[in-house]
């Protein structure tokens, strides 16, 4: 979204305070500039990029990716906060959005709200497989590196990019995972506002948040109001488990209180560095009745068998096809069945009857999917004992309650969409690409060759 009008004022004025708050006599680090021309993701976009390194840096240099460039004015708290010892040596990246430009250079479309504001896999995917390897071959000559552990790596923004710091790292924790958002847009520009929902209901992530946000903050009160949404935000990650905390002024849509927050914020982010991340606990009882706490994904080993019959790749070498198998699943008591609708985010469910014939089907499942794309999301269904049903899809296994809701979602490493998937005893198997995982879980699955009983009723509620 566009700034106000005030917003080159506020800049500099904050710009102003914060070199009066900053301590003297740091040497700088040093700066490098260059342009990424038209990427796959962006077509035809350019954008200029800098990066920054602070004193100190070497081969595995703590990260700092901020959008819309060196939108904190972060250099010299940067340098001083290395200095004192209170974040690592840090390569600082700033990264302004696309814009395609005619042949007169004059621009024709610009891409910053579609670029931050989606919370589709285009900005992650550009970040991770674009951006740093530039970052990478800038920084070689000087002997810099970039840590490998996603632990030292930090993403920051404000407004559109605040949003877009948070889907970078929520998308991708094994890339990044300590988030400053300062005045994000969470509300209903390109579905930011359904990420408390979201946040709620999937497993958490090792992520560490800090967000600031103005009382008075709504930059264009039709998409939504800045201020609520940022604190149905902060409730939800609170709810799910994760290390946040937030900053509430009497300010309203500006960079002035992000740049006055952004040394807080860093420290926040930065305490106990040297200490692993790790996931919250979440107070979703849907997840708490299926997550063994302590135990994830990991890749599996030997062979598993698909209900399409082909074979699952392990590191033992078993090879299996590419069908995905069949979008239909029968429920524990064999009286409700449910089909894929083709291009749609829904399942349908029938009445199965004591002669074998289907009627009454009506939509009932619906499934979460943020990249709204056309094509089927779903590849797989399988019921558990309890009736709850397990569905294969780009954001991770969905689990459905009784009454066509999604309680829970279990994303694979990486963010990586589920092209198979099936729940052998208390083991469910997913698979993505080459690679297949599984993790234990507190329920059992329910075949469908199994005799017929019926599961506990959840109830209308």
């Amino acid at each position: 979204m566009a700034w106000n009008g005030s917003y080159i004022k506020n800049v500099f004025s904050a710009i102003a305070l914060l070199l009066s708050l900053c301590a003297d006599g740091f040497a700088a680090g040093r700066l490098l500039t260059d342009t990424v021309l038209n990427p796959s993701m962006f077509p035809g976009t350019e954008r200029s990029v800098s990066v920054y390194a602070t004193e100190r840096c070497g081969g595995e240099s703590a990260l700092l990716l901020c959008f819309d460039g060196d939108v904190f004015a972060s250099k010299a708290v940067l340098d001083s906060l290395v200095a004192n010892g209170a974040m690592p040596p840090v390569v600082a990246v700033f990264v302004n959005p696309g814009v395609v430009k005619d042949s007169d250079g004059a621009a024709v479309r610009y891409n910053r709200s579609n670029e931050f504001d989606a919370l589709t896999g285009g900005m992650p995917d550009f970040v991770v497989n674009v951006l740093l390897p530039k970052v990478g071959r800038m920084l070689s000559p000087l002997g810099i590196g970039i840590s490998a552990n996603p632990d030292m790596h930090a993403v920051a923004g404000a407004s559109s990019g605040g949003i877009a710091a948070f889907t970078l790292a929520w998308r991708r924790p094994d890339v990044f995972r300590r988030v400053y958002c300062s005045v994000g847009t969470f509300v209903a520009m390109r579905g930011g506002d359904g990420y408390p929902a979201l946040v709620r209901k999937t497993e958490p992530k090792p992520l560490r948040i800090f967000l600031h946000d103005g009382r008075n903050d709504a930059w264009n009160p039709l998409f939504g109001h800045w201020f609520d949404y940022n604190q149905l935000m902060e409730s939800a990650l609170r709810f799910a488990g994760y290390d946040v905390a937030h900053s509430w002024d009497d300010g309203g849509h500006s960079i002035r209180g992000g740049i006055r927050e952004f040394p807080k914020a860093m420290e926040w982010l930065w305490r106990d560095w040297t200490e692993p991340l790790s996931a919250g606990r979440s107070k979703n009882d849907m997840l708490q009745s299926l997550v063994v706490e302590g135990e994830g994904w990991e890749v599996a080993d030997g062979k598993v068998e698909f209900p399409d019959h082909s074979l699952m790749k392990t590191s033992e070498g078993f090879v299996f096809g590419e069908k995905g198998g069949p979008s239909t699943a029968i429920s524990p008591d064999h009286r409700v069945l449910v089909e894929a609708e083709r291009n749609s985010d829904w399942l349908v469910a029938g009445i199965v009857a004591a002669d074998g014939s289907v009627a009454c089907r009506q939509r009932f499942y619906w499934l979460h999917n943020v990249e709204h794309c056309a094509d089927t999301t779903v590849r797989q269904m399988t019921f558990d004992i309890r009736g709850n049903l397990f569905v294969a899809t780009n954001m991770g296994v969905q689990v459905c309650d009784q009454n066509g809701r999604v309680r829970a979602i279990l994303p694979l490493p990486g963010g990586a969409a589920v092209e198979a998937m099936k729940l052998i005893g208390d083991r469910l198997y997913a698979k993505s690409g080459a690679t297949v995982y599984v993790r234990r879980l507190k329920t059992v699955g329910c075949s469908p060759s199994e005799s017929p009983f019926k599961p506990v009723s959840q109830g209308q509620g």
